[in-house]
């Protein structure tokens, strides 16, 4: 590698979206994840444009939402937000990890 070469990792897009079996995801620079700050979320309707609102309001890296019965991975990441949405995709709980 060249001297005076950065090796960090490109920046990752402000709102990218992915359909994996119909959630939402929302990716970003962030750090740790502070899941208190998007708790008035509870009862909204979740669309790509409020998760990347909650995402960037509680400082997380990334976001997803997950529907009840959807497989999920289980890894434990302090820098993602999860959005839990019903069947009617109402938010029932926002958590870190």
């Amino acid at each position: 590698m060249p001297s005076g070469s950065s090796t960090s990792k490109p920046a990752a897009s402000a709102s990218a979206s992915a359909s994996a079996g119909d959630g939402l995801v929302s990716t970003g620079a962030g750090g740790d994840c502070d899941g208190s700050t998007v708790q008035g979320s509870v009862g909204q309707t979740l669309n790509q444009s409020l998760l990347n609102q909650m995402r960037t309001t509680s400082g997380a890296e990334t976001a997803r939402a997950l529907k009840p019965g959807q497989m999920i991975t289980m890894e434990y990441n302090p820098s993602r937000l999860n959005v839990l949405v019903d069947n009617k995709n109402v938010i029932t709980a926002a958590r870190c990890g």
